[in-house]
């Protein structure tokens, strides 16, 4: 009897064995044993997004900055524009920009992103409908359905000038894609090593969540951080050597890796002001305007052959090296912190007095 009632529990058991190419349980008992290596997968993804969206930004950017100029407007010069008083065409160069019409897409996301720049060009030259070309305006009065809106900013020898870049603009700029192209991929195999680095751990659980994996993301952000900022200097130099301004592509995730390299100095600064009831006591504010750099605006340019140009081109390959003190500063703080916690709490479990230090 006993026998016959071992075969009816274990008859799941039995069947689970004949199914073919059924190992789902195993894979789930060894689960915990492969965290690590789905954490890394995780990382290689990552990395693989960020090379997507980075060549994307500096591929996509960089041309609608060589299209369009720094302000994003398609700009342009057109001649022999009537003076409607008058009626009398005046032969001078007219300042002219191209807007997409809000009211002619039924995408909301579309409709809402033209009145975007519609509102930018307003507060960019003051703007408003009364500045549509003549034609433009009789077509929307006739009710045709206009959908690019030109509209006259001025005369360009009363100052008006087209922010798009020159021959010798184009050719920094193109280097500039050049470059950052090339930084994609170094910059997002720091990401994949930092995936390969989670996948060989072996610790215990508890640390590795709270040691080993908080110290290769920290380590990561501050390659990546550096990297960029090397990448950064790189171009200053192309815009002293050209005179030009450049585009400056959004590299992915930059400001976040920004404040994952704070995280130990922030950590400890308010450990301390805990401790000595002072509030914040390292005075970190200086670091992260050493790191203000990384975000940069949409354009920057470096003074020419000039000693004012030169000073920049320091100060941005000083910031690299400033990083890479801040990183590693940052590590041995984090463990510290982690070995302080981790004694603090051994202390509470089981609670001694010190007396064989004495």
């Amino acid at each position: 009897m006993k026998d016959y009632l071992n075969k009816v529990l274990d008859f799941p058991k039995t069947i689970n064995k004949m199914l073919p190419q059924n190992h789902f349980s195993e894979m789930v008992n060894n689960s915990e044993k492969s965290i690590y290596d789905w954490i890394g997968q995780v990382f290689r993804i990552l990395a693989f997004v960020f090379l997507v969206f980075m060549l994307s930004n500096v591929i996509v950017d960089g041309f609608k900055y060589l299209t369009n100029g720094s302000n994003g407007f398609n700009e342009s010069f057109v001649e022999d524009i009537e003076d409607e008083g008058e009626e009398e065409e005046i032969n001078n160069s007219y300042y002219t920009i191209t807007l997409l019409n809000p009211e002619t897409t039924d995408d909301e996301d579309e409709a809402e992103s033209r009145q975007e720049t519609f509102i930018l060009a307003q507060e960019t030259f003051g703007i408003d409908y009364a500045d549509l070309d003549e034609d433009i305006r009789k077509d929307i009065v006739a009710g045709d359905e206009v959908e690019e809106l030109i509209f006259n900013v001025g005369f360009a020898e009363d100052g008006a000038e087209s922010d798009d870049p020159g021959a010798l603009g184009i050719i920094a700029n193109i280097l500039m894609i050049l470059l950052f192209s090339y930084a994609a991929f170094p910059l997002s195999q720091v990401i994949s090593h930092a995936g390969n680095s989670v996948a060989k751990s072996h610790d215990n659980m508890i640390k590795f969540l709270f040691r080993d994996l908080v110290l290769v993301v920290i380590r990561a952000a501050g390659y990546i951080l550096g990297l960029v900022l090397l990448f950064s200097a790189f171009a200053g130099v192309i815009s002293f050597v050209f005179d030009e301004s450049l585009f400056v592509p959004q590299v992915p995730f930059v400001e976040t890796f920004g404040l994952i390299l704070l995280i130990p100095l922030t950590a400890l600064d308010g450990l301390l002001g805990i401790l000595l009831d002072d509030g914040a006591v390292l005075g970190i504010g200086f670091v992260s305007e050493a790191l203000s750099l990384i975000d940069t605006p949409q354009t920057f340019a470096v003074d020419s052959w000039s000693l004012d140009g030169l000073k920049t081109l320091l100060t941005m390959f000083a910031s690299v090296l400033m990083v890479f003190v801040v990183l590693f500063v940052a590590l041995p703080i984090w463990e510290f912190i982690i070995g302080l916690v981790t004694a603090l709490i051994k202390w509470i479990k089981g609670p001694y007095f010190p007396h064989k230090a004495l």
